[in-house]
C-alpha cells in the first residue's frame, strides 16, 4: 500500500465531506456530537498533507515543524479526550455512562503523560517507505503497555456506547490498527490515522440509522 501527499489530501477531502454530510443529517439530535468526528479526522489528515509537502519540497520546509507538531497534538492530546468524553456526553444508560466517565478520566491522564513527552522531547517527521515516521527523542513507538492503554481509550468507548451500531466503529478501528501494527509497525501513528477514512464512512452510516430511528419514533 502506498501513501503520499495526494493520498493525505484526498483522504482529508473525503473524510471532511462525509463529516459535513453526517453533521447536517444529524440536525438537533445529540448524535451530531459523534457526527463531527470525521471533520476532526479530515482536518488531521489535512495537517499531515502539509507534513508531506514540507518534507518533500524545499519551498514548504519552513512548515515542517509546525505541521509535525500539529499532527502529533491531534493524535496524542485531542483524540484520547475527545472520543471518550463525547460518547460519555451522549450516553443515556447510567452504568455505561459511568464507565465512559472513568474512561474519560483515564484519557485525560494519558493526555497528560503524552503532553509531557510533547513538551520535553523533540518531535520530528521523516518519510520512509512511502509513509511518515514520527520520532520523539530517538523513539518511534511508546512502550507496549502504554500503547495498549492508548488504543483502548480511543477504541473501547465505541464498544461501550449504547448508541446503535457504534460497535461497528470499534471493530473497524481494531482491524485497521492490527493491519497498521503488523504491516506498518514503525509508521503506525500515520497509517492508522489514514484509515480513519473508513471509520468516517461508518459514522455517516450510524448517523443515518440513528436519525431514521428518531424520525420513526416521532411518527
Amino acid at each position: 500500500m502506498c501513501f503520499s501527499t495526494e493520498a493525505s489530501f484526498a483522504a482529508a477531502a473525503v473524510i471532511t465531506t462525509s463529516g459535513i454530510i453526517a453533521y447536517k443529517k444529524a440536525g438537533n439530535n445529540d448524535i451530531r456530537f459523534i457526527a463531527i468526528f470525521p471533520i476532526f479526522f479530515g482536518f488531521h489528515q489535512f495537517i499531515e498533507g502539509w507534513v508531506w509537502l514540507a518534507s518533500l519540497y524545499y519551498s514548504f520546509a519552513g512548515l515542517l515543524e509546525v505541521s509535525t507538531y500539529g499532527f502529533i497534538i491531534f493524535a496524542w492530546i485531542i483524540w484520547p479526550v475527545v472520543i471518550p468524553v463525547t460518547l460519555w456526553r451522549v450516553e443515556h444508560q447510567p452504568k455505561r455512562k459511568k464507565i465512559l466517565f472513568w474512561m474519560t478520566m483515564l484519557g485525560c491522564a494519558v493526555t497528560l503523560v503524552l503532553s509531557f513527552f510533547l513538551l520535553t522531547k523533540e518531535i520530528t517527521a521523516e518519510i520512509v517507505d512511502h509513509s511518515i515516521i514520527y520520532d520523539y527523542g530517538g523513539h518511534t513507538a511508546s512502550s507496549s503497555w502504554f500503547r495498549g492503554i492508548y488504543v483502548l481509550i480511543v477504541t473501547l468507548p465505541n464498544l461501550i456506547s449504547s448508541r446503535g451500531k457504534m460497535w461497528m466503529l470499534f471493530v473497524m478501528n481494531m482491524i485497521t490498527y492490527s493491519i497498521s501494527r503488523v504491516y506498518f509497525n514503525e509508521h503506525v501513528v500515520s497509517v492508522w490515522c489514514f484509515f480513519a477514512a473508513i471509520s468516517s464512512i461508518i459514522i455517516l452510516y450510524i448517523v443515518h440509522e440513528q436519525t431514521r430511528d428518531v424520525k420513526a419514533q416521532k411518527v
